[in-house]
């Protein structure tokens, strides 16, 4: 969740960008925006609609910016409070890749401590919460506290546009890593109109190989 205010000198604002590193638009699954509107009790979320954007951009690694469009543009000095989820597919690591079946499975985690994005951002906190308590090691970029399975990055203050800070979290994380590899569905429409819908699905475990004749799956 994040606040966004257009600047008092600026033109209206009809729509806000949102970045992502090419690693991270490789595994992009879903992004969607809500905006806040009303106060208090009479606070709702309205959902926004979101575009892949072609402007350009200059920074390192050259991130790829989608469009959040806004349903009441932005008047100069304005702020909106904007809530974003996005998903990422397959951007975990296992570490060890191979594990026997007493082993616990350990996984790596790759992100930033500051939030990549076009804009200057006054303030910024990031919070990382793993499945279990079990942490073996992570990156510390000062101030970063730890709290039972929850890791804190921050208050950082005044990051400039596309900042970015590479964290790496080693933690346990035992459930399964179902991968869909093929699907098929069959979908029969009888001349009465009753619908018989058939999937057969073809899964695999996509977290550590294990070691040994016991298949994990």
């Amino acid at each position: 969740m994040c606040q966004v205010e257009n600047a008092p000198t600026a033109s209206e604002a009809s729509r806000v960008l949102l970045a992502f590193t090419p690693t991270e638009v490789q595994h992009l699954s879903i992004v969607k925006a809500t905006r806040a509107e009303g106060k208090r009790k009479k606070k709702a979320f309205v959902p926004l609609s979101i575009e892949a954007s072609e402007l350009a951009t200059t920074a390192p690694d050259a991130p790829r910016l989608y469009s959040v469009l806004l349903s009441t543009p932005l008047k100069p000095g304005d702020a909106t409070t904007l809530e974003v989820l996005y998903m990422l597919t397959h951007s975990l690591e296992p570490f060890p890749a191979e594990i026997s079946q007493s082993e616990s499975q350990l996984v790596y985690y790759h992100d930033s401590a500051v939030l990549l994005s076009p804009y200057h951002v006054l303030e910024q906190v990031t919070y990382i919460k793993m499945p279990s308590n079990r942490i073996e090691s992570f990156t510390r970029v000062d101030p970063t506290t730890r709290a039972g399975s929850e890791v804190k990055y921050g208050t950082y203050n005044n990051q400039m546009p596309n900042s970015y800070l590479p964290i790496l979290v080693h933690y346990e994380n035992n459930r399964p890593f179902a991968v869909v590899e093929e699907l098929v569905r069959k979908v029969e429409i009888s001349h009465w109109g009753n619908i018989q819908i058939t999937e057969q699905y073809k899964l695999k475990h996509g977290g550590a190989r294990h070691k040994g004749v016991f298949s994990r799956l």
